[in-house]
């Protein structure tokens, strides 16, 4: 059964702020499974298609969600964020709620930002009801410094102290401009835990992880990382631009996605700012 959310515009409301360039769709494989997600945007409602197939069933479902610059809109799927200043730094408050089709059920997120032009701090608790702990809070902080892009994960797991979970850096490829190495540390295991792949991490090991790459496309680029066993892609269109399939993904094996400090999704180079975009 589709969980659609049919609700009027309420007065007042600004569309959805786009960019130049805006996820289409999104790929993800892990071996004969996988599951893609396409994005119809209209003004401030945008309509989900879910696709999903895995252990030889295949399965579809949609969800419409709507933006609102209100966070007292009352919604059962979709974003209601606020938006203010206090000199340089951008505070953006947002509620999100998505509905998730293998748990029929909806997963709230709040989430409050703090923005500088080089720095960034996200706080997210997210409430999970098919869960039995039903509620997970975190901490990321990034900033750019020496041409590289830090990513710090704070986390508790039972509510009073938050301490570092994960180290995660990110620099551009000396030989290639559409390339970001990504290496990681992990702080929250007991002894080790395992990567994608069952491979052991120990606690506070430098791990390298796939590669993220950029490559280019008629209509926009393609963001991914990963191998043939577990595949991640995101597919970005030029606003003015023909979306692309998510009926399977463009390239078999990426080495990688992820535009640095110093590349943009397009491959050129431009100034120090945290490799993001804002997009409520």
């Amino acid at each position: 059964m589709s969980f659609q959310t049919y609700q009027q515009p309420f007065e007042g409301t600004e569309p959805f702020d786009l960019d130049d360039a805006v996820l289409d769709s999104s790929y993800k494989q892990h071996q004969e499974s996988y599951a893609t997600t396409k994005y119809i945007r209209e003004k401030n409602i945008i309509k989900q298609i879910y696709s999903d197939y895995w252990n030889g069933e295949y399965f579809q479902e949609s969800n419409f969600m709507y933006v609102f610059n209100d966070l007292s809109a009352p919604i059962d799927s979709g974003v209601v964020y606020q938006k203010s200043y206090l000199g340089d730094t951008l505070f953006v408050e947002a509620i999100i709620k998505e509905y998730v089709p293998k748990k029929e059920g909806v997963r709230t997120t709040n989430m409050t930002m703090k923005i500088l032009k080089d720095w960034l701090l996200l706080a997210e608790e997210e409430h999970e009801p098919w869960k039995e702990d039903i509620s997970s809070v975190g901490y990321i902080e990034l900033f750019v410094k020496n041409d590289t892009l830090f990513r710090i994960h704070y986390g508790s797991n039972d509510g009073t102290s938050f301490d570092t979970t994960k180290f995660q850096f990110d620099f551009a490829s000396e030989t290639d401009d559409h390339v970001c190495r990504n290496f990681s540390k992990e702080y929250s295991c007991s002894g080790y835990c395992t990567d994608e792949h069952g491979n052991a991490i120990h606690n506070v090991d430098v791990q390298q992880l796939a590669d993220w790459t950029v490559i280019e496309n008629d209509s926009g680029f393609v963001v991914g990382y990963g191998d043939d066993d577990d595949l991640m892609q995101y597919f970005m269109v030029y606003r003015d631009g023909k979306p692309t399939s998510i009926a399977k993904p463009l390239v078999k094996r990426p080495n990688s996605v992820r535009h640095t400090p110093y590349f943009d999704p397009k491959g050129r180079k431009h100034s120090k700012t945290l490799p993001y975009r804002v997009m409520f």
